[in-house]
This record gives C-alpha cells, sequence and structure tokens, in this order.
C-alpha cells in the first residue's frame, strides 16, 4: 500500500460530498455557535469504526498498491455521480473537549510542572524557555558549517565545513532532535494555560519538523505527523495547534502530489480529500481551505479525474457562497454539468468576420477544440483530428475556439496548417487570451481541451482524448 494512501483510506474522517453539499450552510452555523463545545466525528463504513486525520498514514505502512474505492482510474462523470466516491458515513456529534493519545506526544496526563513552579523554571535547562532557546538556535545554525570546541583550549571553537552528503544527514540530525524537545514541550505545557504560547509554538516546531522528513522519505514521520494531528483535533477542534497541525497535513499532501515537477495521481487524490477534510473541520480558515480544495480541483482536472474535480469544485460553490472562490469555481461546475445535456450556450464571432452558432452543425458529431497557437500538443494532435474529418465528410464537423492574445500568431497558424473550421476570435483584444467570453464562461484555462457533441447535439465529453476521437466519433454515430 502506497504511501499516498494516507490521505486515502486508514482513519480518514471525511463527509458523504453529497449530503454536504445540500446540508452545508446548517452544519457550518451549528459548528460556528457551539464551535467551543462540539466537534463532528465521522467514520468511514469498512470493515471497522475509523477516525480522523487518518489519511496519511495507510500508505506510509504497505506496499505499492492502488488506490481502492477512491476512484483510482481518470473517468468522465456528471453531477450525479460527484458524490459516489465515498462509501456511506456515520456522523456523531459529540460534546466538551477530549482528551488524547495518539503517535508519540502525550496530551492526557497531568504536566510535570505545576503552575506555581512556572516562574522557578525560567532558570532550568529544561524548562519549555530553555528548550525553545535550543530550537531556536538549531534552526538558526548554518547547516553546512559545524562548530566544535578546540581540545585543551576552553572556550575555543573551530569551524569544520560540511560536505553536501554531510549537510543533508545534518539537517536530519537536527530535525529528529527538534522533534525531541517539541515533544517535551508539549508534554510540559498541554494542561497549562500560562503556558498556551509555548505549547502552540512547539506544535508549530514539531508539525514542521515531522512535515520536512517526511518529505525526505521518512515515511515514519509522516505517520507520526497525521496521528499528532488527530490528538490536537480530539484535544480542541477550534485551537492553533489543531489547525497548524492539519494544515502541516495538507502541505504535506501537495508536496507530495507535485513531487519532481510532476503530479503523482494517488497523491493528487489524496491531497483532494484532504484539502476538503480540512474545509470542514476548520470552517473559519475560508481563505486557506477554499485556495487548497480549488488547486485541489485544477490538479484533479488535469488529470482527467473529472468525479473528483467536480466534488473539489461544488465543495467550494456550496461551502463560500459570495465569495470570489465560488466564482473561480462557477466555470469549470458549468462544464462539468454540460456532460449528458444540450450545448445552448455556446457561440461568438470568427476570425473571417462572421458569427458562430452550432445550429447549421445540427445532425453532425462535432467536435469543440481550445487551443491556441503555441501549444505543442495541440500541433501533435491536428494530424489526428484532419484524419477524422477525411473519414467522416459530412457526418464529423470541427469548430476552434482560439485562446491566442495575438492575432497574427492564430492566423499563421490556421494558414499553416490549411484549418478549414470556423474559429471564434474576438476582434475585441481584452476578449482575448484568457478573456475568451466562451472560455471564461466555462472555465477552461488549459489548451488543448476537446469536447464531443454527438449528432442529437448532446455533450458526450468535456475532456476528451485524442487517442479515443475515433471511438467517440462511431459511438456518437450509432446513437
Amino acid at each position: 500500500m502506497q504511501f499516498a494512501q494516507v490521505i486515502s483510506n486508514l482513519q480518514y474522517r471525511r463527509f458523504q460530498d453529497e449530503n454536504v453539499i445540500r446540508h452545508k450552510q446548517g452544519w457550518i452555523a451549528m459548528l460556528k455557535w457551539n464551535s467551543l463545545r462540539h466537534q463532528f466525528q465521522l467514520a468511514i463504513r469498512r470493515n471497522s469504526w475509523t477516525s480522523p486525520f487518518s489519511l496519511l498514514s495507510c500508505a506510509l505502512l504497505g506496499t505499492v498498491a492502488g488506490l481502492t474505492g477512491c476512484g483510482s482510474s481518470p473517468r468522465e462523470t456528471t453531477s450525479d455521480s460527484a458524490a459516489t466516491e465515498v462509501e456511506q458515513v456515520a456522523t456523531e456529534l459529540v460534546e466538551g473537549k477530549r482528551t488524547a493519545h495518539r503517535g508519540d506526544i502525550e496530551l492526557t496526563s497531568a504536566s510535570s510542572v505545576q503552575p506555581e513552579e512556572l516562574s522557578a523554571s525560567q532558570a532550568d535547562p529544561t524548562s519549555p524557555e530553555a528548550l525553545l532557546n535550543e530550537i531556536a538556535r538549531l534552526r538558526a545554525a548554518p547547516l553546512d558549517l559545524l562548530k566544535q570546541p578546540v581540545t585543551g583550549q576552553k572556550g575555543m571553537f573551530e569551524e569544520i565545513q560540511l560536505t553536501p552528503e554531510q549537510a543533508e544527514a545534518e539537517k536530519v540530525r537536527r530535525a529528529q532532535r527538534i522533534i525531541q524537545l517539541s515533544t517535551q514541550i508539549i508534554a510540559r505545557t498541554h494542561n497549562q494555560p500560562a503556558q498556551e504560547q509555548a505549547f502552540n509554538n512547539a506544535v508549530h516546531l514539531l508539525t514542521d519538523a515531522r512535515m520536512q522528513l517526511a518529505l525526505a522519505g521518512d515515511e515514519q514521520q509522516g505517520k507520526l505527523l497525521t496521528e499528532n494531528a488527530e490528538s490536537l483535533f480530539q484535544r480542541d477542534p477550534t485551537s492553533f495547534a489543531a489547525m497548524e497541525s492539519a494544515s502541516r497535513v495538507l502541505q504535506l499532501a501537495q508536496a507530495k502530489a507535485n513531487g519532481s515537477g510532476q503530479q503523482d495521481p494517488q497523491w493528487t487524490l489524496a491531497f483532494a480529500r484532504q484539502a476538503r477534510l480540512f474545509a470542514a473541520n476548520f470552517p473559519q480558515e475560508t481563505h486557506r481551505a477554499a485556495v487548497n480544495v480549488l488547486a485541489a480541483g485544477r490538479m484533479c482536472e488535469e488529470l482527467g479525474y473529472l468525479s473528483e474535480a467536480e466534488t473539489c469544485l461544488a465543495w467550494v460553490e456550496q461551502g463560500f457562497p459570495e465569495t470570489p472562490f465560488a466564482e473561480q469555481a462557477s466555470g469549470p461546475l458549468r462544464r462539468f454539468r454540460l456532460v449528458g445535456s444540450p450545448l445552448t450556450e455556446f457561440g461568438g464571432p470568427t476570425m473571417n468576420g462572421g458569427h458562430l452558432s452550432l445550429q447549421k452543425f445540427q445532425g453532425q458529431t462535432v467536435l469543440i477544440a481550445f487551443w491556441a497557437a503555441d501549444s505543442q500538443k495541440f500541433r501533435e494532435d491536428l494530424p489526428k483530428i484532419m484524419a477524422a474529418q477525411r473519414r467522416y465528410p459530412n457526418r464529423f464537423a470541427v469548430i476552434g475556439v482560439n485562446m491566442d492574445k495575438d492575432e497574427q500568431a492564430a492566423q499563421a497558424l490556421v494558414r499553416r496548417a490549411s484549418l478549414d473550421w470556423p474559429q471564434i476570435f474576438y476582434s475585441d483584444a481584452g476578449k482575448r487570451g484568457e478573456y475568451n467570453l466562451v472560455a471564461r464562461h466555462y472555465g477552461v484555462t488549459d489548451v488543448p481541451q476537446y469536447w464531443l457533441l454527438d449528432s442529437q447535439g448532446i455533450v458526450r465529453s468535456v475532456n476528451l482524448s485524442m487517442n479515443d476521437l475515433d471511438q467517440a466519433i462511431v459511438r456518437s454515430l450509432t446513437r
């Protein structure tokens, strides 16, 4: 089981999206009203009940395998299937704060430092303040340079330049030391209100160190990060510590999804689920939650996971209405919801000065190509499109929606490739490129993108691969 399944299977507190979308305004209001007293405890019905922030633990423990039960392959979808990616879940509203002990941080036992002892502990090298100072020194010291005492010369030090390999090992050693020190601080301050700032600082340092080690390949630290986040959420779901640790889990998932400059499909799905979980658990974090869910939706769409992308965007639309984030989600959602319906809102001025309407294409299968002259992928796809035109004369038509800002660049490619399709192109420079009215209406930002309409004018795909073009045309013609 792969590391990414940490975000997908084990102990994942997730909502049934369809139900959340239907009732979200009500439960957000309730959560805010009871924010100091209540939390949502959700569990997956698998073989046993499981607990929150699980995602980052399952993949840490096993062998490489594909995701199961979570939409592991790209597929087209309609809005009716947007919520089918999760199994039926049970929701339990729990009053009061909980004590928690999970992973390697202890939040239940009495602190070893009593309130009356705090002032005396300032000179104690094991006090929270002293430990925080030691962490600060570790973080500030250069990684590639060590200072060691000179033998026989008290108070004298020599500098040792480290190799890149030694510096990397030193980075790991310091992170591990920071984890040890932060854990000690948390144990001594978690039930001391006067030490809340030290507690929060320690949580910040602990989760950052765990995340860095997990990104470097230490899967055990990733598992512990999620377990710590669960403990802190159970301790107080409204606290800075709960939000900070959950945010680190989310950052880890996103970084893994974007690893090595390419998107990892399994981690992209994991990031999408974790982003929605964060939005559900911390609705007050509007900006951070919405930005991450939007980013996850875009990443899923780029990889062809349209059901997951639609689910993410629907969360933004319903959870953050009357915000710019909902506006950003509206275009892509409008596009996803076209599948299975007639395309009624489409048309515009053409490159030759006319106006394009779909009515002239009745009875034909239509490919709508969003393209730009500098798209290498589009130029590679052109031979397949032209071959399909030759194979299905009078039954297959192509419409271009040009996304260039430079009219000369667009016209040059049309001439060079001998494109005889009508091209939607705006004479007003303010309506070109990303401001193309058709593209903006449907949230099209990347090219090429291909839609397919059958001979009845019904949208069959808004994410067609050119490898599937012939089969899609045949299916359309036989409907």
